[in-house]
Formats: C-alpha cells, structure tokens, sequence
C-alpha cells in the first residue's frame, strides 16, 4: 500500500516543479501528527487518514481506497510576527493559488504504480511494476481535490488550508513476491517503535 501513497505524493510534487517551482513540500505525515511545529508558511503536507479495502478482489489481488489530504498554514506578511490579528492582507491571494497549482498538479488523476527505496545519502530509486511476464504495469487513479475550509477559532491569523483526495490503486501480492522488489529502509528509531510496539 505504501507504494500507491509515495507514488502520489512524488508524481503530484513533480508536476508541481512544473507549476511553481518555488513550492515547498513537507513529508507525508500521519494524520495525528500535523500540524508540524514550528509552522512552516505556505508548505504543502500530505496526511495519510485511511485504507480500506473496496473490492472483494481475491486472495492475492485487493483493490484499496487510501484516503489522503493535502495541509498547509498560510501565515500572511502583513504583520509582525509577535502580532495576533485577524487578517493578514495577502494570505488569501497565497491561500487561492496554492489551491489552483494543486488541482493543476494533479491532472490527470491516474500514473504508473512505483516502488521507491532510498539510500543513506537520501537518493531515491524507483522500479515500477512493469514486467509482463508478470501483468505488465499497475496504474493507481485519483480523484479531484475538494478543498475544505477551515477556520482558526482563535483568530491567530493564519489561514488553514485542506484539500481531500481518494487514491484508488490494486496491491497484486504476486508482483512483490515474482519480481526483485526493494524493501523499505527503517532507521534505528523506527525499528525500536516497532518493536515496543508489537510488545504493548
């Protein structure tokens, strides 16, 4: 499932280097974990919600709903920023083009399923389920964005921004255990949690 997720995520970051180079990406964060602290203005987050299983499919072969939603905090430049008010004169301009590049970024809603793996350096390499011998290429589709508004109770001044997306994709087990497929690389840290908890 991983896969489809980081597929997504570096296809939608791509096309956006098309539209707007200057866009700043976080990581693909659980749900629970945003917003980032400190804030970091105008950067673009995908939060990872859910999973679900969608067709019956078969023993080997699931058909999977993932559903994602892109984050951002527009601060405004308007004001200091030890000041609290309620509008920051050019975060809704901000707030409104970084939803257009990421509707645009999106198009067309469908690529080709890859597995990604990094080194220690931080480089990434892909290999793509392409190999007909075992079903040729897996596609993963997704839907338009929705974008959901979102207002700050306290009136810091920050302009919250949600968009919602469904990524569709199969898992075909037989792929990954057929043709040489990475694994992903855990660090240290991310092995103890996995370990403490698999033991609570």
């Amino acid at each position: 499932m991983v896969e489809a997720i980081d597929t997504y995520f570096l296809f939608v970051k791509s096309q956006m280097a098309k539209l707007d180079p200057t866009q700043r990406f976080g990581p693909i964060v659980a749900s629970r974990d945003w917003p980032q602290t400190p804030p970091k203005d105008s950067t673009l987050y995908l939060l990872y919600l859910s999973s679900t299983p969608i067709s019956p499919g078969t023993a080997s072969v699931t058909f999977y709903q993932h559903m994602l939603q892109w984050v951002w905090l527009v601060m405004g430049d308007d004001i200091e920023p030890t000041e609290r008010k309620q509008n920051r004169g050019d975060r809704y301009r901000v707030h409104l083009n970084m939803q257009n590049n990421l509707q645009d970024a999106n198009y067309p809603g469908f690529c080709q399923k890859m597995a990604y793996t990094a080194d220690r350096d931080g480089n990434l390499s892909s290999n793509g389920f392409t190999l007909p011998e075992y079903g040729g290429a897996e596609t993963i589709f997704w839907t338009t964005p929705r974008f959901i508004p979102r207002f700050d109770a306290e009136r810091s001044g920050l302009l919250y921004g949600v968009a919602a997306v469904e990524v569709d994709a199969w898992e075909d087990i037989t792929l990954k255990l057929q043709q040489p497929y990475p694994q992903p690389v855990l660090t240290k840290d991310v092995r103890a949690r996995i370990d403490a908890f698999n033991r609570s």
